[in-house]
């Protein structure tokens, strides 16, 4: 896990390094645009992309949803929610934001849909469940999430680099099979986490981005983006 959680810093240094020197080197071979007058660069900005890391459910109060009706104790069912996947579950997804950007202060709100990556097979375990021993594995886990973000960025040329506060809304859904009846599950929680990044302008209108992100509370543990914007206003 310190591991992934150096890499993703690594990652949002290495963006804004590397952007840093590519509009260094723009700047020395040619003219660029560099806007002094605040109105002019305030606009909205539309993303989408793609996202990857790692969400951790073991911290959350999972409530039963449905099924396990004839099963003694599945609806107070909690031991298996603090063993593999949910104590480091693999995410990839896509992400979608919608950003205001005001005097270099950026406001942002915006939906994940990450899907995890798991071998259901991997989590079959016996528990001891009203003191009965049965087999449980994990079936499903889906999670959403809804995001609000405050930061700021500094435009150099067509680079810009940004750091974010993000602040989510997490939903997940999760079923469990106990001895062969499917059981649901679901949880919600709020958390922040800190975001590092960068986008390059290919056109006025047009750019990639990319960034690193570190959860300070909640699910998420660690994540990175990749993904294509439009700005306009």
């Amino acid at each position: 896990m310190e591991k992934r959680v150096f890499l993703a810093l690594v990652l949002g240094a290495a963006i804004c390094a590397g952007g840093a020197r590519a509009a260094a080197e723009e700047y020395d071979a040619g003219p660029a645009t560099i806007v002094e007058d605040d109105e002019d660069i305030d606009h909205f900005e539309f993303t989408m992309g793609f996202i990857a890391g790692a969400r951790r459910y073991d911290g959350e109060s999972f409530a039963h949803e449905g099924g396990g009706g004839d099963v003694a104790g599945a609806k107070a069912l909690v031991e298996p929610f603090d063993r593999t996947p949910y104590d480091d579950c693999t995410v990839f997804g896509l992400r979608y934001d919608l950003r205001l950007v005001v005097s270099h202060v950026r406001m942002t709100v915006g939906v994940d849909f990450p899907f995890a990556s798991f071998d259901p097979e991997k989590t079959r375990r016996r528990y001891d469940v009203a003191g009965v021993e049965r087999e449980i594995a994990v079936q499903k886990i889906r999670p959403y999430e809804l995001r609000f973000g405050i930061g700021g960025e500094y435009t150099f040329g067509r680079f810009t680099p940004f750091a974010d506060l993000i602040g989510e809304v997490d939903w997940v859904d999760t079923a469990l099979t106990v001895d062969g009846t499917t059981v649901g599950y679901e949880a919600s929680s709020f958390g922040f986490s800190a975001r590092l990044g960068a986008r390059l302008y290919l056109r006025e209108w047009f750019f990639v981005a990319a960034a690193g992100e570190i959860g300070i509370v909640g699910q998420r543990f660690w994540g990175a983006e990749l993904s294509l914007g439009f700005s306009f206003g």
